[in-house]
Parts: structure tokens; C-alpha cells; sequence
């Protein structure tokens, strides 16, 4: 008990010693670390992931809506939406007219 006692003190001491509320400093370090991870990788790198992620028998939506959305530079595209039309052979054309199509509703504000 007091093992873990002495942790949490210390925890505490050492929060106190930092000029910077560690609470501020999360929503800040999230995003630069979710680019750092996407940042790296090429567009064959990600229709590879894509590929891989769309043969399994249950697709990660999450990975797939990334996978979509990096290479146009878009919000990501609803799953809903997603397993309807990449199963098409021209399912980049359609994605490609859609995220067109929602970029130009986003400068109306529609």
C-alpha cells in the first residue's frame, strides 16, 4: 500500500514541477502526431493499405476512411458510403467527384 502511495506522490511532485499544465499540452500533441504517422507515406503506399484492409473479411472503417481521404486531401467519406462504391473499377473517379463536390458545398457553407 504505501508502494503505491509513494507513485502517486511522486506523480504529484512531478506535475507541480511542470511549468505547463500537462492538460493543455495533450489536444496540442494528438494532432501533430496523427500527421506524423500519415505524413511519411506515399499514395501506392496507401491504396496498398486499402487493398489489404478491403480483402479482409471484416474492413476496419476507420483505416479505410483514412486510406480514402489522405490522397484528396478531404474530410473522411462515411463508411456507409464507402463499401458501396469501392467495389466499382472506377471508385477513385467517383470518390474524386464527391470530395469536389463537398469541398464546393463547404465554401457555400450548404
Amino acid at each position: 500500500m504505501s508502494k503505491v502511495f509513494f507513485v502517486w506522490d511522486l506523480f504529484i511532485k512531478i506535475m507541480l514541477l511542470l511549468p505547463i499544465p500537462l492538460i493543455t499540452v495533450f489536444p496540442n500533441i494528438i494532432p501533430f502526431l496523427t500527421y506524423r504517422q500519415n505524413g511519411d507515406k506515399n499514395k501506392s503506399a496507401l491504396m496498398d493499405t486499402l487493398a489489404r484492409e478491403m480483402d479482409k473479411q471484416q474492413p476496419c472503417a476507420y483505416l479505410v476512411e483514412s486510406c480514402v481521404s489522405r490522397p484528396h486531401n478531404i474530410r473522411p467519406i462515411p463508411w456507409a458510403f464507402l463499401r458501396v462504391v469501392l467495389h466499382y473499377s472506377n471508385s477513385m473517379e467517383i470518390i474524386q467527384l464527391v470530395s469536389s463536390g463537398r469541398r464546393i458545398l463547404a465554401l457555400l457553407q450548404i
